[in-house]
């Protein structure tokens, strides 16, 4: 893929504008790799680390390494234990960075499907929803388009794929907080995703499930999923209660 930006397009001139304005250093930064690791962290409202941001994009750990160490240089970044946010006086940095990551991939995906439209993103890191399936290793079903291919059926006229930032192959557990990111505090797509794991059953991986949740800032719901199935139901706040999940169980194949 190419994240290559298009400057003339009109989305990015009034942020370009307020940059030159701000005096940061865009000749150091209007580069595929530094751009990425920049833009990756401005999605993220939590800090992230070294190893996430390069599983994240796919550039390699000395890769953003660099582009982290410029950035702090310049007062771009600041630094938190081992993790990293944008700095102060950086609004229209952030403005540039999330319209830039926005433009690319919508661009990516309008190539894959026409229609298709970006329904979660992180960076190069992204899910688009179509009308349609699509074939190809670069866009992988997740969500319940990949539930309805492990036969757990769900309801649904929208087809879920991710793109990832280099070539990794998804699994379970990705299909599983892919399904969550769409809708924040969904209660029926978390009850989808927990009906999908239980399917799964000893074959989940929870500390990858836990390493997602913490990835794409859910905080510590991995381990609150795997608590709500281990335990039992109960009353937990955000998820379905006994009666909901047995009956979506029983009509979703369980």
């Amino acid at each position: 893929m190419s994240f290559r930006i298009e400057l003339a397009d009109v989305g990015f001139s009034g942020h370009l504008k307020r940059l030159v304005l701000d005096g940061l250093p865009l000749g150091s930064y209007l580069s595929d790799s530094k751009l990425i690791v920049l833009a990756t962290i401005a999605g993220a409202d939590w800090g992230l680390n070294v190893p996430d941001i390069a599983w994240i994009t796919g550039l390699s750990n000395s890769t953003v390494s660099q582009a982290i160490h410029d950035a702090l240089r310049f007062g771009i970044l600041r630094k938190e234990g081992r993790r990293y946010r944008l700095g102060g006086r950086i609004d229209a940095l952030r403005d540039f960075l999330l319209e830039y990551a926005r433009f690319s991939n919508e661009r990516v995906a309008s190539n894959l499907k026409k229609g298709s439209a970006v329904a979660w993103y992180l960076g190069p890191d992204f899910i688009i929803e179509t009308n349609g399936e699509i074939s190809g290793g670069l866009a992988q079903p997740t969500g319940t388009t990949a539930f309805s291919i492990g036969d757990l059926q769900t309801v649904g006229e929208r087809y879920y794929y991710h793109i990832v930032g280099r070539k990794r192959k998804l699994r379970p557990e990705d299909h599983a907080i892919d399904n969550l990111l769409l809708e924040r505090g969904n209660v029926s797509l978390l009850t989808y995703s927990l009906i999908y794991l239980k399917h799964k059953g000893k074959k989940v991986d929870w500390k990858h499930v836990e390493r997602l949740c913490r990835i794409y800032g859910l905080g510590n719901l991995g381990s609150q999923m795997a608590k709500y199935l281990r335990e039992g139901r109960g009353i937990m706040t955000g998820f379905p209660n006994d009666d909901e999940f047995r009956d979506k169980l029983s009509l979703y194949g369980g």
